[in-house]
């Protein structure tokens, strides 16, 4: 599993549905030149009752990017100092247990996208969180309100074009169902027309009589097949490919 699919693995583990977690990632110890070191991953209970504790995660995704994690693993203690909770966020083969500092806790990403607790993290005493961590914080909210009102704004604009092209594409519908109809319509009436012309087709048989009348019903039939035949030029029936 890559970095991506650990912390989306680890983001469900505290869900926001119920306003019990807040959960940010690449969260900086500091703003500006205080800053020298982030946290992978860092979830505080909101709830009262669960006692608003804060759990700091750092996520590792290969063996050789744990073994550079234990060269000094009191760098991590730049965020676990402000954390009631350690953990460090690694599939099943990245390391063993024995290798553990002995509060850090271990959870294991599944390829289900779950999570399981490999090894429960011991609780801390933490310290009180300085004006720079706490603004390390703050950055990392206010990049979350900005990511979320670009997705909203990205949103609505995408919305916008489908709801114009939508527009487009009824009216289009529209114009289409109306030639159709009018075309049926005339279809109906040449029809009547082919009709009539048979009827008086075989009266001529047995007399020559009304055959003015005869020649007027062929001239009438031979202008609704030209109107047909215009009016089919016109519609498209979706046989035709059309340019764009």
């Amino acid at each position: 599993m890559d970095t991506t699919e650990i912390i989306a693995a680890l983001r469900d583990r505290y869900p926001a549905g119920k306003g019990e977690w807040s959960f940010f990632t690449e969260v900086p110890n500091g703003t500006g030149s205080n800053k020298d070191r982030s946290c992978d991953a860092l979830a505080m209970n909101l709830w009262p009752s669960k006692g608003l504790v804060l759990h700091g995660h750092e996520v590792k995704a290969s063996r050789s990017d744990w073994q550079k994690e234990m060269q000094d693993p009191s760098k991590a203690e730049a965020f676990a100092r402000y954390c009631d909770y350690w953990w460090i966020v690694a599939p099943n083969d990245v390391l063993k247990i024995e290798e553990l500092p002995t509060d850090w806790g271990w959870i294991c990403p599944l390829e289900s996208g779950s999570t399981k607790v490999r090894k429960p993290a011991n609780k801390r005493t933490p310290e009180a969180w300085t004006r720079e961590f706490l603004a390390g914080l703050m950055r990392s909210i206010s990049k979350a309100d900005s990511l979320e009102k670009a997705v909203r704004e990205a949103q609505n604009k995408h919305y916008q074009l489908g709801y114009k092209s939508g527009l487009e594409v009824g009216k289009k519908s529209i114009e289409r169902d109306w030639e159709k109809d009018r075309l049926k319509i005339r279809v109906e009436e040449l029809e009547a027309l082919v009709g009539e012309f048979e009827k008086w087709q075989r009266i001529c048989r047995v007399t020559t009589r009304d055959v003015t009348h005869v020649r007027q019903s062929a001239q009438r039939l031979v202008s609704g097949l030209q109107s047909l035949i215009d009016m089919a030029e016109s519609v498209d029936f979706g046989l035709v490919p059309q340019d764009h």
